[in-house]
């Protein structure tokens, strides 16, 4: 995942890293503490880059994501209104199952403290998960010139993943 910080809405702007949080990471916690819960003990390998956590961490991205959520629910029950006046019951009903999905979403997120991160770390302090960190930039590496900057990049990766973490990564991804 790119920094899309600030860099606009669509098509590469933080909706990117929004759907990615409500369509990727929010399911997969959810999904894994149910396997947890069930017994099972799934054995996932999750690249998390200095990038991609820094910016689940970030308070200006969380707010922004709870704001979007609440957009697409409300977005959703629009389309239901829509779908009524048209007597449309089979897109009613997806509008339906979107609404819900993106409640519960909010709700998912609210029980972890809005803390994707640090629900990814637990999952890893209980056996869940490994994570593989990464180079501080998501930088291509091999294009890199200056040995001391590929250096860098890994150093300073390898801290950002024990920041966020609280230990080494399983692995490590090289871009």
């Amino acid at each position: 995942m790119p920094y899309v910080r600030k860099n606009g809405a669509f098509p590469v702007g933080e909706d990117w890293l929004y759907q990615a949080m409500s369509d990727t990471y929010l399911p997969l916690i959810e999904m894994l503490r149910r396997l947890e819960s069930e017994g099972a003990t799934p054995g996932v390998g999750l690249t998390v880059t200095p990038i991609l956590s820094e910016q689940l961490a970030d308070p200006y991205i969380k707010d922004s994501f709870v704001a979007y959520l609440k957009t697409m629910a409300e977005r959703s029950e629009q389309d239901i209104e829509e779908f009524v006046y048209f007597k449309d019951d089979a897109r009613k009903r997806l509008a339906e199952e979107y609404r819900e999905s993106f409640r519960r979403k909010l709700a998912v997120f609210a029980a972890i403290d809005r803390d994707i991160p640090a629900a990814l770390s637990e999952l890893e302090q209980d056996g869940i998960i490994e994570t593989i960190g990464s180079s501080a930039t998501h930088a291509f590496l091999p294009a890199l010139e200056d040995e001391r900057s590929v250096r860098l990049q890994v150093v300073t990766g390898l801290e950002s993943h024990r920041m966020r973490f609280g230990s080494n990564p399983a692995g490590f991804w090289l871009p």
